[in-house]
C-alpha cells in the first residue's frame, strides 16, 4: 500500500505525551520476568509520509527546555567507550551536559552514552567519570591505577575468551556478545540484565524494574541497525536496505515510516524481493512484541497497540546490539545468522496489514558510525561528533581532500555524511544514503580539520552547513546548523609536555612530524588510534594515556566547545 494515500494520514500525528503519562500503560503493563506470552498493551507513534516528523520527547517541558544541542559520539569498540567518558568528563568539568538536549553513540560510543544515562544513582558522576592527568605528571606508575568504580576499567575485562567459549560450546553468539557486553559495561554499575529503559515519571509511577534516564544528562539515542527480515538473509552487498533504529527512554524504533523493498540473492534464479513497512515508535519494554488484533494505525491518537510479549526488551539488549559489528557481515556473507545473531519481532506502528515477522539487527554503525542524521531530523542547531576511530587523519602534506580520498587517509564515515565515498571502495551505495550535505562541503571541511590538527591541539574546528534533500531520510533541504567535528588524533603539544620517559613511548620513530604516523610498537601502538580488535581489551596504561589526551584536547579547544554547546 502506498502510505500517503490512506484516508486523513496528514492528521495522523503522533500523540501529545503529555497525554502520555495518563495512558501509557492502557490496560496490562509489563513487569520484567512475568509469565511468558503475556499480553501487554504499550503506547505508540508513526510519522505518516510527508508529514513533518514529531519526536514525544519534544513535548515533555524538562527536555524542550534545554538548549538546541545535541553530542555524538562514534563507534568503536572499547578505544571509543574510553575516550568518549574522558570526553564526557571534560565536557562535565566545563559544565556543559546539563543543559545540552542530545547524547547519541554507535557501538563503544553507546556503551558510553548508555552508561553515563542509565547508571545507577548511587554512583557519583565523580566516581564514574573519573580525573584526568596533564602530560607534564604522566608517569607509567601512575597510569598503571584505575579507582574502583570508574568507568575505564571496564575496557580492561576479557573479552576473546568468553566468546571463544560461546562458539565452543555452540551458543548464539549474539546472544553470548549481549551478554558480555552487559557484564563489562553495565552491570557493574548497577544496571539489571533484567532492566528494559524508561522515563523516570513511568518508572515511579508503576514500580517496575527499569533502567531509569537521568533527566540531568542529555536525551539519550543508542544507535542500532535494522538489517532485514530473518527468512531472506543473506542479504545481497549490493542491494542493502539497512536503516536506523533508535533506542530512547520514551521509545524504540524510526522517524520515518516508509515502504522498504528487501531483496535476497539467488544465484540461479531471480532474487527473492519483500516489501515490509518500516518505521514509527513503540515504547521500549515491548519492543520485540507480537502484535495482536485490532490495532488501527489511523484511529484517533493517542495510540496503543496491544502486544504479546515473551520478554521485555530491555537495556542489555540495547547496548548490546548497538555494538554487534560482525551482524552486518554474517547476514550478507553467510548462511550462519540462525548461529550467529539473535532475532526480535518487528511490526511498524504505520503498518496498515499490522503484521509481525522475525528481524535482524546489528551494529548501529553498520548505517552510520557517527550518529549524525537522528540529530538533523531533530533540526539539531548545534551538534558536536566525536570520531574517534582508528584511522588517522592524514595531514594536508599527504593528502588533499578536494581531490579525491581513499579509506586510509581519513575514517570514510565523514566522506558518507558529504555523498563522497572512498575511490578504493566499492558496495557502499546504502552508506551515502547518509549525506546531509553538499559534496561542495567535503574539502572545506576536512581542510579545517587538518588545519586544526596541525596546531597541535587536536583535531576540532566548527562548520556552518546547510542540509541538502534526504528522501530516504525525511531530511530536507535548506536546514542550517554547526557542526564541531572532533577527530581523535596525536596532538604534538601534548606530546611537548610530557616527560622524556612517556615520550619515548608514545611518539612513534618514523616520521613523528606527521600525526598520521603512529607508534609501531610497544605498550603504545597505534596510540591513539588503537586497532579496534587488538585492543578490544586494554590495559589501564592504554586506557588512563587515552583519557589523558582526550579530556586534555576538549580543555585546550574550550572556547569553541562553550560556543557550541552553551
Amino acid at each position: 500500500q502506498d502510505l500517503s494515500t490512506s484516508p486523513s494520514v496528514s492528521d495522523r500525528r503522533m500523540s501529545i505525551p503529555s497525554r502520555l503519562v495518563m495512558t501509557l500503560f492502557s490496560s496490562v503493563l509489563l513487569a520484567v520476568g512475568i509469565p511468558t506470552s503475556e499480553v501487554v498493551s504499550a503506547a505508540v507513534w508513526w510519522n505518516p509520509p510527508g508529514a513533518t516528523m514529531h519526536f514525544p520527547e519534544l513535548e515533555l517541558t524538562e527536555i524542550k527546555e534545554k538548549k538546541n544541542t545535541g553530542i555524538s559520539f562514534s563507534g568503536g569498540g572499547s578505544r571509543s567507550f574510553v575516550v568518549s567518558m574522558a570526553q564526557l568528563l571534560a565536557l562535565h568539568e566545563l559544565g556543559l551536559l546539563g543543559d545540552t538536549r542530545y547524547v547519541t553513540g554507535v557501538s563503544g560510543g553507546n556503551w558510553a552514552a548508555a552508561l553515563y544515562s542509565y547508571r545507577s544513582p548511587n554512583i557519583s558522576d565523580d566516581t564514574l567519570l573519573g580525573t584526568w592527568s596533564r602530560p607534564s605528571e604522566i608517569t607509567i606508575e601512575e597510569l598503571s591505577k584505575i579507582p574502583a568504580g570508574c568507568a575505564r576499567g571496564s575496557a580492561l575485562s576479557e573479552m576473546w575468551a568468553t566468546v571463544f567459549e560461546a562458539f565452543v560450546h555452540g551458543k548464539n553468539m549474539g546472544v553470548a556478545w549481549i551478554d558480555l557486553i552487559w557484564q563489562n559495561y553495565l552491570k557493574p554499575y548497577g544496571i539489571s540484565g533484567n532492566a528494559s529503559f524508561a522515563y523516570p515519571n513511568i518508572t515511579d509511577k508503576y514500580g517496575y524494574e527499569y533502567a531509569s534516564y537521568n533527566t540531568s544528562r542529555p536525551y539519550p539515542i543508542l544507535s542500532i541497525t535494522t538489517l532485514g527480515p530473518d527468512s531472506l538473509a543473506p542479504f545481497p552487498d549490493p542491494r542493502l536496505a539497512y536503516t536506523s533504529l533508535e533506542a530512547t527512554p520514551l521509545y524504540v524504533g524510526e522517524a520515518v515510516t516508509q515502504n522498504v523493498t528487501f531483496y535476497h540473492e539467488r544465484i540461479l534464479r531471480k532474487d527473492d524481493t519483500e516489501v515490509v513497512t518500516i518505521g514509527g515508535f513503540i515504547e521500549p519494554f515491548a519492543f520485540g512484541g507480537d502484535v495482536q488484533p485490532g490495532y488501527d494505525p489511523y484511529a484517533q491518537p493517542p495510540l496503543a497497540m496491544r502486544m504479546r510479549l515473551e520478554h521485555a526488551f530491555t537495556l542489555k539488549d540495547a547496548v548490546g546490539l548497538s555494538s554487534m559489528e560482525p551482524a552486518g557481515f554474517v547476514s550478507t556473507h553467510t548462511p550462519f545468522s540462525d548461529a550467529w545473531l539473535p532475532r526480535y519481532t518487528y511490526v511498524s506502528p504505520g503498518d496498515s496489514s499490522v503484521r509481525s515477522q522475525r528481524f535482524l539487527f546489528g551494529d548501529g554503525g553498520s548505517v552510520e558510525n557517527v550518529r549524525l542524521t537522528g540529530l538533523i531530523q531533530r533540526k539539531v542547531a548545534s551538534i558536536v561528533l566525536f570520531f574517534n576511530f582508528q584511522t588517522p587523519l592524514k595531514p594536508s602534506s599527504s593528502f588533499d581532500p578536494s581531490t579525491s580520498y581513499e579509506s586510509d587517509d581519513l575514517d570514510e564515515q565523514l566522506g558518507y555524511f558529504f555523498g563522497v565515498k572512498p575511490k578504493d571502495r566499492k558496495n557502499v551505495e546504502h552508506r551515502l544514503r547518509d549525506q546531509v550535505f553538499p559534496q561542495s562541503a567535503f574539502a572545506p571541511t576536512v581542510k579545517a580539520l587538518q588545519q586544526a590538527q596541525a596546531t597541535g591541539r587536536g583535531a576540532v574546528t566548527t562548520t556552518p552547513l546547510e542540509t541538502v534533500e534526504n528522501t530516504w531520510l525525511g531530511i530536507e533541504a535548506g536546514f542550517r546548523c554547526n557542526v564541531t567535528w572532533v577527530y581523535l588524533t596525536r596532538a604534538s603539544q601534548w606530546e611537548a609536555e610530557l616527560s622524556e620517559e612517556m615520550r619515548d613511548l608514545v611518539v612513534p620513530k618514523d616520521n613523528p612530524d606527521d600525526p598520521s604516523s603512529l607508534r609501531a610498537n610497544g605498550p603504545f601502538k597505534r596510540f591513539p588510534n588503537f586497532n579496534t580488535y587488538e585492543t578490544l581489551v586494554q590495559t589501564a596504561e592504554q586506557a588512563n594515556l587515552l583519557s589523558d589526551l582526550s579530556a586534555w584536547v576538549i580543555h585546550a579547544n574550550k572556547d569553541l566547545f562553550v560556543k557550541a554547546l552553551s
